[in-house]
């Protein structure tokens, strides 16, 4: 464990103020693949963004496809490389539970 981080920050949906908070979590988790989901209940969105590092990418995880994989239970779309992605959505409600399920899917790849 440890390979992957998924965490939901409520109210958070500016890409920018997503991007500082995994700039953060990527300097005490280097080694670690990394996602957020921005949630903003009262406009309906979801916002995403992936980091997968070099290591792990070796091992089979692309954020491209981690973030497909997340959005697409959020109401929305999104893709990128391998190693960086972002997507939105249209289900706040469900960033949860996408957070949880993407963070099995994420490691089942790196096996």
């Amino acid at each position: 464990e440890g390979d992957v981080i998924a965490s939901v920050m409520e109210g958070v949906v500016e890409r920018d103020d997503l991007l500082a908070a995994m700039d953060t979590i990527r300097g005490s988790h280097p080694d670690s693949a990394c996602m957020l989901l921005g949630t903003d209940h009262e406009a309906g969105k979801v916002v995403m963004v992936a980091r997968v590092p070099d290591t792990l990418i070796e091992r089979g995880l692309k954020a491209g496809n981690w973030i497909k994989h997340v959005a697409s239970m959020c109401g929305g779309g999104g893709g990128g490389r391998p190693d960086m992605a972002q997507a939105g959505g249209s289900k706040p409600e469900c960033a949860q539970e996408a957070a949880v399920d993407g963070t099995n899917w994420a490691l089942e790849q790196l096996k």
